[in-house]
């Protein structure tokens, strides 16, 4: 038993000392391997830690997805939500538009006196894409209840209601022009932060690069580096005078802004004190018919009494001040736009109005300084006024030329141009601001549509170029019997050269197709 356990400690001594000496040699490649069970713990913990990580990103992507697919859902059930509402919107703009305007003063007092409860009950509402929609709704009633006031206003001038919503039609044009007043100065504040913003984000990157640049200066000074930084004088001048303009500018930017405020509100005091002036209550709304004597045409002085008994029928065309009020409203209105020669020339319009009669109408008044002395000033002093010369021995060659022409057909007479400014060069004055000649032909189909002539000749091809042509006053397709159509009415339009320019036979075949029209009618 001895002898055995000698043997197997011999034989365990000498392996053992062949591989301390193996591995002497020959490194560890040569050595028995073994297993580290920490190192084994470590990995199998770092997979579950990994496995962990990867399941909880997993489930933030699952939420973030899910998510994104929750506001996905929420926009298209809001987009649905104010397809709707538009849809309703719109239906309800469609029916109050599809209501016939009533050709009675019956009739429209009815239709004014419910649409007036809505009127005064729908208030604007602020801006955003669900005050929008709302708002289109608001902007067809004011529209709806204009026309229908205008209709009133023409049908039956002397109704005691006018006053009274035309009050609630300045009360709504007040809250609109308001809006967007307010809407206007919303832009330029939003403009302003963002500028701001975009200034005070320059300044404070001005200032960290100054604050950085010191501070490695001073280190590298501080520790005597072979590498310092080089602080010079022309670079702290450039920051400071950055930081200077980036100041200036915020400065000048709510500068501009308030300058901004102030002017709209000047201009919505200026536009508010006309519209109260067009509206007042205070003004008499009358228009009298009286027969023709020396009261009709006492803006003249020394004007001689007619007695003839076919002597026409004249009516105010500016009743309750509404040619003035409208045209000074214009005038402020595009003051800053048009040329200042053109708005400081007061403008000229014809007062008196003519049943049964043919309207002759050029395209604007000519400019002459003596002007402001010979014509009559209207009754807020901001426009200068001239009334029919009908019959009289003093009325100028030229109006005499129309009513013998007027006359020959058997009609009276009315004059007015398209236009009111003041100017003799037409194709200039052709070439201003587009929307103040608009304004101002709208304001004259208005007077035409109340004056209600039995044909008008419209002079000159400045007429034709601003009326004649689809989508206008006058539709080439209403040509007939060697006359057009006004659109809106049934009556005759002609378009010629002035009366007074043209020879006897001229005359003699315009003077025919006058009287076919008329008979045409």
């Amino acid at each position: 038993m001895a002898s055995s356990f000698g043997k197997s400690f011999g034989r365990e001594l000498g392996k053992n000392t062949a591989k301390v000496i193996s591995n002497a040699v020959f490194g560890d490649s040569w050595s028995t391997p073994y297993r580290r069970v920490n190192r084994d713990v470590q990995r199998r913990h770092e997979d579950r830690m990994r496995i962990k990580q990867e399941a909880a990103e997993r489930e933030e992507r699952r939420l973030r997805i899910a998510e994104q697919h929750q506001i996905e859902e929420d926009n298209r059930a809001r987009r649905a939500e104010l397809n709707m509402l538009n849809s309703a919107v719109l239906e309800n703009v469609d029916k109050l538009m599809a209501i016939s305007i009533p050709k009675t003063s019956h009739g429209l007092n009815e239709l004014l006196g419910q649409l007036s409860i809505q009127m005064k009950s729908i208030k604007r509402h602020d801006d955003g894409e669900e005050g929008r929609i709302h708002n289109q709704y608001n902007e067809a009633l004011y529209q709806k209840f204009s026309q229908c006031l205008f209709e009133l206003r023409c049908i039956n001038p002397n109704d005691p209601h006018i006053p009274v919503y035309g009050e609630i039609l300045l009360e709504k044009e007040i809250e609109l022009k308001r809006a967007e007043v307010k809407v206007k100065n919303s832009k330029y504040r939003r403009f302003s932060l963002l500028g701001t913003g975009g200034l005070l984000m320059v300044i404070f990157f001005i200032w960290q690069i100054r604050k950085e640049e010191t501070a490695v200066y001073s280190e590298k000074w501080i520790f005597k580096t072979i590498e310092y930084y080089d602080y010079t004088w022309y670079e702290d001048t450039v920051l400071i005078i950055a930081l200077v303009c980036s100041i200036f500018l915020i400065i000048a930017l709510w500068s501009f802004y308030f300058y901004k405020v102030h002017k709209r509100k000047c201009e919505f005091e200026e536009w508010l004190a006309g519209e109260k002036d067009k509206y007042s209550v205070e003004q008499k709304n009358e228009v009298q018919h009286v027969e023709y004597q020396i009261s009709t045409v006492s803006h003249f002085d020394g004007a001689e009494s007619v007695d003839s008994e076919d002597a026409p029928i004249f009516f105010d065309l500016d009743a309750n001040n509404r040619i003035c009020s409208a045209l000074h409203r214009i005038w402020l209105k595009y003051r800053h736009s048009v040329p200042s020669e053109y708005i400081e020339r007061r403008p000229i319009f014809a007062a008196d109005g003519v049943e049964d009669c043919i309207l002759f109408v050029g395209v604007n008044p000519s400019y002459s300084p003596e002007d402001d002395q010979r014509f009559i000033e209207s009754n807020n002093k901001h426009s200068l006024l001239y009334g029919s010369f009908y019959q009289r021995d003093d009325a100028p060659p030229y109006f005499k030329a129309l009513e013998s022409f007027a006359g020959r057909c058997g009609k009276s007479y009315a004059h007015m141009n398209l236009l009111y400014v003041r100017e003799n060069d037409r194709d200039a004055l052709m070439k201003v601001n587009q929307d103040f000649i608009r304004e101002q032909l709208e304001l004259t189909y208005d007077t035409i549509a109340l004056l209600k002539p039995k044909a008008i000749l419209f002079f000159t091809d400045y007429c034709k170029n601003l009326i004649f042509g689809k989508g206008r006053w006058v539709n080439p397709e209403t040509f007939n019997n060697g006359h057009y159509i006004l659109n809106g009415t049934d009556i005759p339009v002609i378009f010629c050269e002035d009366i007074t320019t043209m020879s006897g036979s001229s005359l003699d075949n315009l003077a025919d197709v006058v009287r076919n029209s008329l008979n045409f009618v």
